[in-house]
């Protein structure tokens, strides 16, 4: 429930489009005249401010360049890193896993495990590890894919049931739990 609920909350609060067509549909329908300028002036500058690219990379910019990252003990060996999804998806035409720019936390979590700092890496939230509706999991491919890189299945564990980062978070407490 909480997913459907938390997706209902993302497309209605939370997409520009969905403001913007609000205010146009306020603008169009209400006879104040004050109230449809500013609705339309509005809906302008939520479709501005959204598309904007410039404006969208220097915001984020602003908000992660004062992000302070804890560094890890290279000397110490870690049990596990987690992984979180986002990084490949099925093609369906020719039955292959395809990787995203997300893959970069992925390919750390492999370099630290060649560089001996992890036993383990589990991965939560990605179609490489989710079974879907219908019991399939693309899990073999990607498990075959990291073995022909000379990374063997033992190394990960892939959590399989998550549907979004509150489960994610949930399910891979336990797993990291059960490792102690």
């Amino acid at each position: 429930m909480f997913f459907e609920i938390s997706k209902f909350l993302d497309f209605i609060i939370i997409a520009p489009l969905t403001w913007m067509t609000i205010l146009f549909i306020v603008a169009f329908v209400t006879k104040r005249k004050n109230l449809r300028l500013g609705c339309f002036i509005a809906a302008i500058a939520i479709f501005v401010i959204f598309t904007d690219m410039p404006l969208a990379d220097w915001a984020g910019r602003q908000a992660t360049k004062s992000v302070n990252v804890p560094h890890m003990n290279m000397k110490k060996t870690y049990k596990a890193a987690v992984v979180m999804g986002g990084f490949a998806e099925m093609d369906n035409r020719n039955g292959m896993m395809k990787y995203s720019e997300f893959t970069d936390r992925l390919w750390e979590a492999v370099r630290l495990w060649r560089g001996g700092h992890l036993q383990y890496i589990v991965i939560s939230g990605d179609c490489s590890s989710n079974i879907d509706s219908k019991g399939y999991s693309t899990a073999g491919l990607f498990l075959n894919y990291m073995e022909s890189l000379g990374v063997p299945r033992s190394v990960f564990i892939l959590e399989q049931h998550a549907l979004n980062t509150r489960q994610n978070a949930t399910y891979c407490k336990q797993i990291v739990d059960t490792m102690h």
